[in-house]
């Protein structure tokens, strides 16, 4: 006869899954059933508020640096992006994807982040990219914004000259 773990109380240990229930009546199977059904969605919930918490801290980073990037700031070193990613990683809970950790500018970070978020998305809305199908022109890596400063440097020594 196959045992199984018993418990009085909702979200306990339960029944582990794929064992079968003590009893063969069609209530113990039945309420097998019902308790594997009620523990697999509590995990899913519980998937689901991690994913939107990470998915709200990863958020509130990024609007931390744009609105950095907006005062025309940014971290040029490593150090800095670090301890940025540190906090971040503390928040979430887990360790974010590579392309964070090794960010050496704010830009690089923002870029990384963005790729992140979608990530999280798509875990969130699995067919998001389906139902939204101008979601697959995103480019994977984005972008690093060019210094402006430099250029127009060039162009007045180009005045000057002339």
């Amino acid at each position: 006869m196959a045992t199984a773990m018993r418990s009085d109380r909702l979200g306990g240990p339960g029944i582990a899954f794929g064992a079968m229930p003590l009893g063969r009546g069609p209530v113990d199977v039945a309420s097998w059933e019902i308790r594997g059904a009620l523990q697999r969605g509590l995990q899913r919930r519980v998937l689901r508020t991690h994913r939107r918490r990470c998915l709200e801290a990863i958020d509130g980073c990024l609007n931390r640096l744009e609105e950095l990037h907006l005062k025309g700031a940014q971290i040029a070193r490593r150090d800095g992006c670090r301890k940025v990613v540190a906090s971040l990683a503390a928040e979430v809970g887990e360790q974010p994807p590579e392309a964070v950790q090794t960010a050496r500018t704010s830009y690089d970070l923002h870029s990384a982040l963005l790729n992140w978020q979608s990530a999280v998305l798509d875990a969130i809305v699995p067919r998001r990219r389906e139902r939204f199908p101008d979601l697959n022109l995103e480019l994977d890596e984005w972008p690093r914004p060019r210094r402006r400063h430099r250029r127009h440097r060039a162009l007045e020594t180009q005045q000057a000259s002339a």
